[in-house]
Parts: structure tokens; sequence; C-alpha cells
């Protein structure tokens, strides 16, 4: 398997992990990762965002890897993605400081994504 198969199904796995809990266990992921309750007008826009979003780059950079179409693209989305959170994330740290267990181990792990995947992207053939 190449690396780049790798990488968009080890992607797509915390993706999709992520998305299905945010879709089915959208109170659940909110306690996880808040520490807190959301009311019920904004377990529509959790979900969506928590659960939609990832669930759709999952299943994109599924396909990608699986089938061998659109690898390049895929690989792009995911660092894109990866890339716009770590930044959310480092502008929170600065602002608010370093976060606890899930935030820091989510800041890790989007650091790598969005590191392996520009690696991938400049060194794919052209």
């Amino acid at each position: 398997m190449s690396a780049v198969r790798v990488y968009l199904t080890l992607v797509s796995a915390l993706c999709l992990g992520l998305g299905l809990m945010g879709l089915v266990w959208p109170e659940r992921l909110a306690w996880l990762l808040l520490h807190s309750e959301l009311p019920d007008v904004a377990l529509g826009e959790w979900r969506a965002r928590t659960g939609g979003v990832p669930l759709v780059l999952a299943l994109y950079a599924l396909y990608a890897g699986l089938s061998g179409r659109g690898q390049v693209s895929a690989v792009l989305v995911l660092v894109l993605f990866s890339g716009g959170l770590l930044l959310g994330r480092l502008i929170s740290i600065a602002a608010d400081g370093w976060p606890g267990g899930w935030g820091a181990g989510f800041t890790i792990l989007e650091a790598g994504a969005l590191i392996v995947g520009l690696r991938l992207l400049l060194r794919w053939p052209r």
C-alpha cells in the first residue's frame, strides 16, 4: 500500500469516527470535548459541524484511498481542513492558553496530518 493510501485511510478513519460520534451522539461529544452540555437549539449546528463535515471528508478520502481516483485533491482537502483547524487552535492557544487533554491531542493530530499531507503533496510526481 502506498504512503498516500495509508495517509488517506488513517485520516479518513479518524474523521469517520469523529463524524459518526458527532452525528449519532452530539451531546456526548460536546461533553467529551467541551465538558458542558449544549442547549437544544445548538445541537443541530453542533451535529452539522462535528458530524457532517468530518463525515463527508472521511468518505471522500476513503473513496480516493481505496479507488485511487482523486488522491491529489483528497490529500489537498485534508491538508486544508487540518491546516484550518490547526490555525484556529494556535490562535486559541495564543489567546486562551494551552488546552487540556483532548484539545492538546487534537492539536498534535492536526499538526501531524498537515505535515504529512504537505510532504506527500510536495513529493507528488508531476
